[in-house]
């Protein structure tokens, strides 16, 4: 599949959001995803995931997952994701290089803007809105950090600055376009590559975009609990599989350009894949092996848990 740029555009009630999603979209001819409130709905996850798919060009996210757990506090609601589930969006989302674009004025412009609309009065009630800046203030440093929340990001603040800033800030913070067939994030040089057998047959809608190693179904959300209990950091992978959807074999040339660090084969399928293209790699159990035959052992008795630590040991 192809994979079109992302932008995301997130910010608090009445920060100037909705106005800069249109005035990029103009800018860019961009398509845009509009999400939530999603209220009564369940496997939110996947409305956030399914606008990854079937578009091309340059796609913008009029909110995503991100703010997720700062309206929940402000609501004071279950959580509606996982946070593995966060973990598989962010992974899915690193394929087609992300901006997340931060409108954030200052509070009492945020608050002035909620007062004049009417349909936004009840944010204003038991400080609401005031909970929700602050969760968009936290998150400002882990945008920076590129830990918890892996993407780089602008700050827009309408007070300050115009559209012509924006579009001239964005594009230079966007990490390289991924030209390989996988997903994660096409750093060469820096990654371990992940090479699975083929993604799941079952299509949850028309609009799944099938990427390897994202699904609701089968071994994926306990292989993705394992990255998140083990505090692994999205950046430091690439996934592909060796087969796609229609049992094609996914061509191998990209190794030579990606240059991992290491390349890691899940099973027998892809230790085969790796050899038929001359791929050095290190062949752990298939997770859906070791979770069915080794379910009662602590989650760090799994050998990818000793392989991926010894590979970043060395590194650094």
């Amino acid at each position: 599949m192809s994979f079109p740029s992302l932008t995301i555009v997130e910010g608090p009630d009445g920060s100037g959001k909705s106005t800069l999603v249109a005035r990029l979209a103009e800018s860019y001819g961009a398509t845009v995803v509009h999400h939530g409130p999603y209220k009564g709905e369940k496997n939110i996850a996947w409305r956030y995931l399914e606008s990854f798919g079937n578009e091309t060009g340059h796609v913008i996210l009029d909110r995503s997952w991100l703010s997720e757990p700062i309206y929940r506090r402000a609501l004071r609601e279950r959580d509606r994701i996982a946070s593995w589930e966060r973990r598989l969006l962010t992974r899915a989302a690193l394929a087609f290089t992300p901006v997340v674009v931060l409108a954030l004025p200052s509070y009492d412009v945020c608050e002035a803007n909620c007062r004049a609309r009417d349909k936004d009065a009840y944010l204003l009630k038991d400080n609401r809105l005031r909970t929700v800046y602050a969760g968009y203030l936290d998150m400002m440093p882990l945008l920076r950090a590129s830990v918890d929340v892996p993407m780089t990001f602008v700050r827009y603040d309408y007070k300050l600055h115009n559209i012509d800033d924006i579009t001239r800030w964005i594009d230079p913070r966007r990490r390289k376009l991924n030209p390989g067939p996988g997903i994660g994030n096409w750093s060469p040089g820096r990654i371990i590559l992940m090479v699975g057998e083929r993604p799941g047959t079952s299509a949850r809608t028309p609009n799944d975009p099938h990427l390897p190693f994202v699904g609701w179904g089968g071994v994926v959300p306990w292989f993705a609990e394992l990255f998140e209990n083990w505090r692994l950091n999205e950046l430091d992978f690439y996934w592909v599989n060796a087969f796609d959807r229609n049992d094609v074999e996914t061509p191998g040339d990209f190794v030579r350009e990606l240059r991992p660090r290491a390349v890691v084969a899940l099973g027998q399928v892809a230790r085969a894949w790796c050899d038929r293209h001359g791929v050095e790699r290190r062949v752990v159990p298939h997770p859906q092996f070791w979770r069915r035959f080794h379910y009662r052992e602590p989650s760090t008795s799994y050998p990818l848990f000793k392989t991926i630590t010894t590979v970043m040991r060395d590194v650094a």
